[in-house]
């Protein structure tokens, strides 16, 4: 069993997120010059299922399912897109929809830590936080973790998350061209 390393005390460092159409933008410099820029890896928060947490314990429900989600991405209802850089055995990543995470997810199915990010070598696992339910692509993590790979989906609560390295993420931006610009 591999312990991830602990997360130093209450100071955390916010993962940087981007939306899809600030990166597509970026990767229109070419794909050499993005990797530089944003080398390593990334978890796109996708469309669908989206429930406000509320401080009253009522929620809000946005769902779009089939041609309307499909459809959200591409008509300007962009995915946030985290930044997870490079993978090393030093790094933790705390994720859940508390401010004090480093990867927030703000989202009512997702508990206050509901997850920890942390690299083995090269590569991000995850593991769950405090017996909360994580899946990789419709397998459970075990509380030991497991390794995340390009083009896998992490579910926490109701969201979903893909992960990509950078190829990939190049890929998935090249398929979604925004709509050009309107004029007025």
């Amino acid at each position: 069993m591999y312990d991830a390393p602990p997360l130093a005390g209450n100071l955390t460092m916010p993962i940087p997120s981007y939306l899809s159409s600030f990166l597509w933008m970026q990767q229109l410099r070419g794909a050499e010059t993005f990797a530089q820029k944003f080398p390593g890896d990334w978890l796109v928060w996708e469309p669908g299922h989206w429930q406000a947490p509320s401080p009253r314990g009522s929620t809000l429900t946005v769902t779009m399912t089939g041609e309307a989600a499909k459809g959200a991405r591409a008509t300007g209802g962009d995915s946030l897109c985290f930044h997870l850089g490079i993978a090393t055995d030093a790094r933790a990543v705390s994720v859940g929809r508390e401010p004090q995470n480093e990867l927030v997810v703000n989202d009512g199915t997702v508990s206050r830590v509901h997850a920890q990010l942390f690299g083995r070598g090269s590569l991000w696992n995850v593991k769950p936080a405090g017996g909360r339910t994580v899946s990789i692509s419709g397998t459970p993590v075990p509380e030991s973790g497991m390794p995340m790979l390009p083009g896998k989906v992490l579910l926490l609560g109701g969201v979903n998350l893909s992960f990509h390295d950078v190829s990939s993420l190049l890929r998935r931006l090249s398929q979604n061209t925004p709509p050009p610009p309107t004029t007025t």
